[in-house]
């Protein structure tokens, strides 16, 4: 189940630095958290449409380090396309 999600969890990452142009997410830190809660929460729609708890049903812990992680996943990832885009935007 998380190799899937790791997959998804980059397929999405790639989505994004696709759409959205590194002007728009030059604060990474704010928008990685937007990622970050939108990957929880589809995490979660993933996880209750096939059955298994969702994070925010097994309790206040859980609540709180998976959207924490995921948060913190979201900056790394905004933050890479920040760094990649600039590069590739930079000329030679």
């Amino acid at each position: 189940m998380w190799i899937i999600y790791l997959i998804a969890t980059g397929l999405v990452g790639w989505l994004i630095s696709g759409i959205i142009p590194a002007r728009r997410i030059d604060s990474y830190f704010f928008s990685g958290i937007v990622v970050g809660v939108i990957l929880w929460a589809a995490m979660n729609l993933i996880f209750t449409a096939i059955g298994v708890t969702p994070t925010w049903a097994m309790g206040a812990g859980s609540f709180i380090v998976n959207l924490i992680t995921h948060a913190v996943l979201g900056i790394s990832i905004t933050y890479t396309m920040v760094r990649y885009k600039s590069r590739a935007e930079t000329p030679a």
